[in-house]
């Protein structure tokens, strides 16, 4: 998934908003340049099922290269503080098993 522009919701803190961001040959979610900010990742599963692991289908799901990664993007914020998916605060992530970083580098307000 390709950002490259402002204020942008992935996934989120409902019912149904949660994204499975898996098994993508490149980075699972890429944000990119000047413009792509202030926009938040929330609630999703990236690199895992839907469950938070790593076996389904055939092989390994995670993303080829980092489960998030920021370039030059201003101020994106990739999960509440203190936030666990699953775990009283449905707006954190899951983000496991990818060939790179989970999630990086800078400019993120917080993981």
């Amino acid at each position: 998934m390709l950002i490259e522009s402002e204020s942008n919701l992935i996934g989120g803190d409902v019912a149904g908003a949660t994204n499975v961001i898996s098994a993508n040959r490149t980075d699972g979610i890429h944000t990119e340049g000047p413009g792509a900010l202030d926009n938040r990742v929330e609630g999703n599963y990236i690199g895992t099922d839907i469950n938070g692991t790593y076996l389904f289908g055939q092989g390994d799901p995670g993303n080829g290269q980092d489960g998030i990664f920021i370039d030059g993007a201003p101020d994106n914020q990739i999960g509440i503080p203190g936030g666990v998916a699953g775990v009283g605060n449905v707006a954190g992530n899951v983000i496991s098993d990818n060939s790179g970083a989970g999630a990086g580098p800078p400019h993120l307000k917080s993981q």
